[in-house]
């Protein structure tokens, strides 16, 4: 399991989005939250088709690349492929085993978040 941290700000952006796009109960803990399975997810519950789960997740995708850079103020991480990037957070949400502290590690990956190279 990757690293979950009220200090790592990828952590704390990832979470918020999910409460946000209601993905998440709004009265789930941070500490909570990082352990919570990819299955666990609200898109994940309202379908058994892998099919409509997919399109679901995908379009989950979308919103949580938009949240993060329109809303959270991230930018893509140096030589990361914008239009690979709703691919790969559909395939991270896919996985039913991954936690929400798995697709922030990802994120993570792929995102330079509001004040994360500033100078400390």
């Amino acid at each position: 399991m990757a690293e979950w941290s009220v200090n790592h700000r990828a952590c704390t952006t990832t979470y918020t989005t999910l409460i946000v796009l209601a993905q998440l109960p709004r009265d789930l803990s941070f500490r909570d939250a990082g352990d919570v399975p990819m299955s666990g997810l609200a898109f994940w519950k309202l379908t058994s088709s892998a099919q409509v789960r997919r399109v679901q997740a995908g379009a989950l995708a979308l919103q949580i690349d938009n949240v993060f850079r329109d809303i959270r103020g991230a930018a893509y991480e140096p030589g990361v492929d914008p239009d690979a990037v709703p691919g790969l957070i559909r395939e991270a949400l896919l996985r039913p085993e991954n936690t929400v502290a798995d697709v922030a590690s990802l994120f993570d990956a792929l995102y330079l978040f509001w004040r994360e190279n500033d100078a400390t």
